[in-house]
C-alpha cells in the first residue's frame, strides 16, 4: 500500500471547505453547492475526522432548510442545490417560491447521504414527497430526470435508486446497500418503476444512455443502481463489465478508452469491480501510489499529476484509496457513496422510516398520480428547476461555497 498519505493536510482542505473562507476563482457554480458539501462530508467521514468538525450541527440545519417543501398533499418533493435559488432560510425547508426553485434528483442524493454521513436521523426529511418526486421523474424508457423537464440519462437512474434505498424504500432482500435493510430487493417500489429502470441499463462498458461511448462514471451508476435494486444477477455476461473495467487501468484508471489516468475513476471503476465481485482485478499497489503523488501540499488530491487539487477529485480518490485498503481510512459502501459505518445507522432507522401503508400500496398509489407525474412548477408553467446534474459536477469544475460577490464560508448563511 502507498505511503505518505497527508491525512491532517486534507483535514484541514475539507474542514476549510465547510468552515472556512474559500478561492475566489470558484465562486461561479454556487447552485451545487450541496454536491459540494457531500464531498466535504464524506471525505471527513472517510478520513474519521467529521466529528471534529464544530459546525455539524449547523450544517444538518443548513442540508434541511434546501428541502423543498410539497404544497399539496399530491406536490413532489426533494432538495435543492442550495441556497442561491431565493428560497428564504427556514427550518426544515420551504415551499417553492417561483418555477424555477424545485427538487433536483442529484442534489436530493447528495442531500441524503450527507445528512447520513452527519448521523442525522432523516425523522424531517418529507419522506413520501421525496419518494413521489422521485417517482415523477422516471420516464418511458425506464431512464429518469434530474428536474422536471431535463435530461435523463443513467446517471439519475443511479440517483433515483439511491435515494430509494437511503429512504427505506422496496421490501426485497436484495443485493442492495450492502445487504438488505432497506432497498435492494425485487420487491414494491414507490419511488419507481423497477423492471424499466433495470431494462435501460445494458451490458458490458456503460454509457449515459443507448448508443452512447462506455464511460467509467456511467458504468458505476448503471452498476451500483443494478445492485441497489438487487438486480445485478439480471446481467447476462458481467465478465464483461467487468473486463471493461478491469482494462481501464494504466497505473490509475482512466475514464474512457484512449484517455489519460485520473483519481476519481479509481472510485468508480474500483467501486464497480467490487460490486461484480471482482475487486482482485486492480493492481492495488500501482493504483494507490498513483493517487498520492496527485496529492496537493497543501491539501486536497487533483485528478493527475501537476493539476490544480478540488473538491470531486479529493473526495474520490480518497474513496478509491478506502477501497483499495489503505490504512487508516473508514470503509467505503462502494454503490452509496458513504461510508458503511454511515451505512450502518441507515439501515437501523430504515424501519422508522417506512410507512404504515405495505410497499405495494404505496408504489400503486404513487404510479397511479404520477408515472411521468409532474412537479407544482411544471404543472403551472411547463417549466422546470433549472440546476447542475451530479455528473457536471463530475466532468467539469468543482463548485464552491460562495455567493455571488465575493467569498463566504457556509456558516454565513446560518
Amino acid at each position: 500500500m502507498a505511503e505518505g498519505l497527508r491525512t491532517g493536510a486534507h483535514e484541514l482542505y475539507f474542514t476549510r471547505l465547510l468552515e472556512g473562507e474559500l478561492h475566489p476563482a470558484f465562486q461561479g457554480l454556487d447552485a451545487n453547492r450541496m454536491t459540494v458539501a457531500y464531498f466535504a462530508i464524506t471525505a471527513l467521514d472517510v478520513l474519521g475526522a467529521l466529528e471534529r468538525c464544530r459546525t455539524r450541527d449547523a450544517i444538518v440545519e443548513w442540508i434541511l432548510a434546501q428541502q423543498v417543501l410539497p404544497r399539496c398533499a399530491r406536490c413532489a418533493g426533494g432538495f435543492r442545490g442550495g441556497s442561491s435559488s431565493g428560497a428564504p432560510f427556514c427550518a426544515g425547508g420551504a415551499f417553492p417560491t417561483h418555477a424555477f426553485d424545485g427538487p433536483h434528483l442529484a442534489s436530493t442524493y447528495t442531500a441524503l447521504a450527507s445528512l447520513l454521513a452527519l448521523g442525522d436521523d432523516l425523522a424531517r426529511v418529507r419522506r413520501d414527497a421525496v419518494l413521489r418526486g422521485v417517482r415523477a421523474l422516471q420516464q418511458p424508457d425506464g431512464s429518469f430526470c434530474a428536474f422536471a423537464g431535463g435530461e435523463s440519462d443513467m446517471r439519475f437512474v443511479f440517483c433515483a435508486a439511491a435515494v430509494g434505498t437511503m429512504l427505506g424504500d422496496g421490501d426485497g432482500d436484495g443485493d442492495g446497500g450492502g445487504g438488505g435493510g432497506g432497498g435492494g430487493g425485487d420487491g414494491a417500489w414507490a419511488c419507481l418503476d423497477r423492471p424499466s429502470a433495470i431494462a435501460y441499463i445494458p451490458e458490458g462498458g456503460i454509457g449515459l444512455g443507448p448508443g452512447q461511448e462506455a464511460h467509467g462514471g456511467s458504468t458505476f451508476c448503471a452498476l451500483a443502481a443494478l445492485h441497489l435494486l438487487g438486480a445485478l444477477g439480471t446481467l447476462d455476461r458481467p465478465d464483461l463489465a467487468a473486463r471493461w473495467c478491469a482494462e481501464r487501468q494504466l497505473r490509475g484508471f482512466q475514464g474512457r478508452a484512449n484517455k489519460d489516468e485520473d483519481t476519481c475513476y479509481s472510485y468508480w471503476l474500483g467501486a464497480s469491480l467490487a460490486l461484480l465481485g471482482h475487486a482482485e482485478l486492480v493492481a492495488v499497489r500501482e493504483c494507490a501510489q498513483f493517487t498520492c503523488r496527485c496529492q496537493s501540499e497543501h491539501g486536497g488530491l487533483c485528478k493527475h499529476e501537476g493539476a490544480q487539487a478540488d473538491p470531486l477529485h479529493s473526495c474520490l480518490a480518497l474513496c478509491g484509496l478506502s477501497l483499495l485498503g489503505q490504512p487508516g481510512l473508514q470503509p467505503i459502501e462502494p454503490a452509496l457513496g458513504i461510508t458503511r459505518r454511515a451505512w450502518a445507522r441507515a439501515r437501523l432507522r430504515c424501519a422508522h422510516l417506512q410507512r404504515a401503508a405495505p410497499a405495494p400500496a404505496r408504489a400503486r398509489a404513487y404510479a397511479a398520480e404520477g408515472a411521468g407525474g409532474r412537479s407544482w412548477a411544471a404543472s403551472l408553467l411547463g417549466l422546470g428547476a433549472p440546476a447542475l446534474a451530479l455528473a457536471c459536477v463530475l466532468l467539469a469544475a468543482p463548485a464552491w461555497f460562495s455567493r455571488g460577490g465575493g467569498v463566504a464560508p457556509l456558516a454565513a448563511d446560518w
